[in-house]
């Protein structure tokens, strides 16, 4: 789809390494050779191996420990699986676990899941939005077509806290604007 492809060719980088959960259906969208699939079937990462040779995997559920190294990936992608995700928190988990501290996730979402609210509030809760788009569909209903992407930030930057200051007269309030 369209919108897929160019939400993730937007974000490409190079020499990055790049986790993609499923099929590895977008990999000819990244610029690295360090491209990386999980699925638990060894059929897709043998399929992939096929036609992009530098492709590596792991097979394992990302809703489980895998053995990947903790803080590999710089990016994750996941595009319409985590909300189909029976142990959404564990996955989560897991791809906070592999994700360098200073890493992203793009996340593209079917809402008309049943499990689509309950996965934007989960990685809204535990990550920054950096972008959020809305891609309606206008056929044959426009919810049930529409997908949504989200680009999230593991860490970012701490929120500075706005300075509070109690006022009691009107000449504090003109002193601190500035005016005399």
């Amino acid at each position: 789809m369209k919108f897929i492809e160019s939400f993730l060719s937007s974000r490409k980088r190079d020499n990055e390494y790049v986790l993609e959960i499923g099929k590895g259906e977008h990999i000819s969208r990244s610029k690295t050779r360090n491209y990386y699939i999980i699925n638990e079937d060894k059929n897709v990462l043998r399929d992939a191996k096929l036609h992009h040779n530098y492709v590596q995997g792991y097979i394992a559920d990302i809703q489980r420990k895998t053995n990947i190294p903790n803080s590999f990936f710089d990016r994750v992608i996941a595009v319409n699986v985590l909300e189909n995700m029976v142990s959404l928190q564990d996955a989560i988990n897991e791809i906070d676990r592999i994700l360098k501290p200073t890493g992203e996730i793009d996340v593209v979402i079917k809402p008309a899941s049943r499990f689509t609210m309950e996965t934007i509030n989960l990685l809204k809760s535990k990550y920054q939005v950096v972008e959020e788009r809305w891609y309606p569909c206008y056929l044959p209903v426009p919810i049930i077509n529409s997908l949504m992407s989200m680009v999230l930030k593991k860490n970012p930057e701490p929120i500075k806290p706005i300075p509070i200051a109690i006022v009691t007269q009107k000449s504090q309030i003109v002193k601190w604007m500035g005016r005399t």
